[in-house]
């Protein structure tokens, strides 16, 4: 809704200016700058978001296992994330644990999570425990998995980055 009325407001701009100023060729620069930037703004401050929270995934994680560990519940861990780490994770995992005591389901607030938060492992996580939960089964040696492997995998894409950076400065 605020994006609508930036360019509502880009458009009006545009045209009071163009009217104003006799110029229009300002007039549409200030319109296509006003139409762009706000989408433009939102995708960058989600995806800088997004690499935040995949920084602090793993600690996350490492805390709901061993809540889990100590006999404590799914969500008790993601309380414990909620209130004990920083923005963003905290801030998220807050916004899941509210659903989920509002009366959802936590599978659902976990996907409503995945889809606020566009993250490979996030989502690999929430794919998982909501097999977990449906199937039965051993969670905490699910978190140690998850956790090894997203260990795994963030060795191999730093390796895969720095590889080709020094390809692309023999170039």
């Amino acid at each position: 809704a605020s994006i609508s009325c930036s360019s509502n407001c880009a458009v009006l701009v545009g045209a009071l200016l163009g009217w104003l100023t006799d110029s229009w060729v300002l007039a549409g620069a200030f319109v296509i700058v006003g139409l762009v930037a706000p989408k433009l703004a939102v995708t960058i401050w989600k995806n800088i978001r997004s690499a935040q929270f995949d920084e602090q995934l793993m600690d996350a994680l490492v805390l709901i296992g061993n809540a889990m560990r100590s006999g404590l519940d799914i969500a008790t861990g993601i309380e414990l994330v909620a209130t004990n780490m920083k923005p963003p994770i905290s801030e998220e995992f807050g916004v899941v644990l509210n659903a989920y005591r509002l009366g959802g389901s936590l599978e659902d607030a976990l996907l409503d999570l995945t889809r606020r938060i566009k993250s490979r492992p996030l989502d690999t996580v929430v794919v998982s425990i909501i097999l977990q939960r449906e199937t039965g089964g051993n969670l905490i040696r699910t978190f140690e998995q998850l956790v090894q492997t997203i260990r795994e995998e963030s060795k191999l894409q730093k390796r895969v980055r720095a590889l080709s950076a020094q390809g692309r400065t023999q170039i």
